[in-house]
């Protein structure tokens, strides 16, 4: 949270720097309130009016200085360029607070930079995670940990430009890599065309998990046996929403244009498979996507079914007619 006065920025400045002053000679955690208020000259009222603990001090401080990463976002085009950026501006971030860094790592005290960093991920910098792929909050949480680790083992290195340009170019590479390999995936998270009731439609099928209500609706319209056109509905549980759309749209996108047998045959596997994989907790949304499918596959043959047998009735009562029966 950024200060919204002078007063407070100064309060906050104060602070930082005589907890910086403190550090020095001491652990972080045997700093007291009182210790610190009196190092910086500032109320105990101040102090709590900023802050909720010692460590919120420096989580502060991280969270003005990722700032800088926030005001050059607007201006990031492209993947290689946008993941370029903000390794390069994470490490200008922790070169110039190495000396903070280090200090919190040799005392055993590196826990408030890397929950700082995870609460980060989840919070400030969501939005440009989200950009490289990492969607989920396990996926957020694991982006997270792979600079956590990274910035422990640059810490330990010496953090010379030669362990910075090796460190910052295989987090680079990493997440490029991993950014190449969800980019078919991030579609059905990110822009989800397959979802809402199609206005034509020859078949449709749901499926319901009866534990949590979680359900999709698939809408297929069928020509000479192609799906031409397919949609689904999804009535998600809170905080799934993404992970169900996504099957629900994967599974769409996988079987149109594709003969009304691959609707048929269609399991789980081959929807995670469109997602680029998902974990076992999520593999029941595949479930549900594939199960909704089937379905919508199965009523439009019932439907031709009953039009054929209805065709055939009134062709025989036809023929009786025109035979004067």
């Amino acid at each position: 949270m950024q200060p919204s006065n002078p007063k407070q920025s100064f309060t906050q400045d104060c602070a930082f720097l005589a907890l910086t002053k403190l550090i020095r000679n001491k652990p972080l955690s045997s700093i007291s309130v009182t210790e610190l208020t009196k190092k910086a000259g500032i109320s105990r009222t101040a102090f709590y009016n900023n802050y909720n603990s010692v460590e919120d001090v420096i989580a502060k401080y991280f969270d003005k200085c990722v700032d800088s990463i926030l005001d050059s976002s607007d201006c990031i085009r492209g993947q290689y360029i946008a993941i370029r950026q903000l390794v390069s501006e994470y490490f200008d971030f922790l070169s110039s607070n190495y000396d903070l860094l280090k200090r919190l790592d040799t005392t055993g005290n590196i826990s408030v930079f890397t929950m700082w960093l995870k609460d980060c991920f989840h919070g400030k910098l969501s939005f440009l995670v989200k950009s490289l792929g990492f969607l989920s909050d396990y996926e957020i949480s694991c982006c997270a940990g792979m600079f956590c680790a990274m910035t422990r083992d640059w810490l330990a290195s010496g953090s010379d430009d030669k362990s910075r340009n090796v460190a910052e170019g295989t987090l680079f590479r990493l997440l490029y890599i991993y950014k190449q390999a969800e980019e078919k995936a991030s579609v059905h998270y990110v822009n989800p065309r397959h979802i809402g009731k199609l206005r034509q439609y020859n078949g449709t099928g749901s499926f319901t998990l009866v534990d949590t209500g979680e359900t999709i609706k698939v809408y297929v319209l069928i020509d000479h046996d192609e799906v031409v056109a397919c949609s689904a509905e999804v009535t998600p549980i809170p905080g799934k929403e993404d992970i169900l759309k996504a099957a629900a749209n994967a599974v769409c996108s996988f079987i149109v244009g594709k003969n009304c047998v691959t609707a048929l045959s269609l399991c789980a596997d081959d929807v995670s498979r469109e997602l680029s994989g998902l974990s076992k907790e999520f593999m029941y949304c595949a479930s549900i996507a594939s199960s909704a499918a089937k379905n919508a596959a199965i009523d439009y043959y019932n439907r031709l079914s009953l039009a054929r047998c209805l065709i055939g009735e009134e062709e025989s009562a036809a023929s009786d007619y025109n035979m004067g029966i």
